[in-house]
């Protein structure tokens, strides 16, 4: 299955950007906290391996899987 992620991403903020056209920004906070779980089913099925959002790119593991 392959996967067509910029696409993905773009129907996604396309999505968003109408769901939340109008709103004010306390709106918009409140909209992003409930649909934020998607978000973090998305994390938690990230392999162990992955490289953490907040990591830098020094302390991301190589290829190699020597650290």
């Amino acid at each position: 299955m392959k996967i067509k992620s910029v696409q993905l991403m773009r129907s996604i903020r396309d999505r968003m950007s109408q769901e939340t056209q109008g709103m004010s920004w306390g709106e918009e906070q409140e909209y992003l906290k409930a649909h934020s779980g998607s978000l973090e089913v998305l994390l938690k099925k990230m392999p162990n391996k992955a490289i953490h959002p907040t990591a830098t790119l020094a302390s991301a593991p190589s290829a190699s899987g020597d650290g």
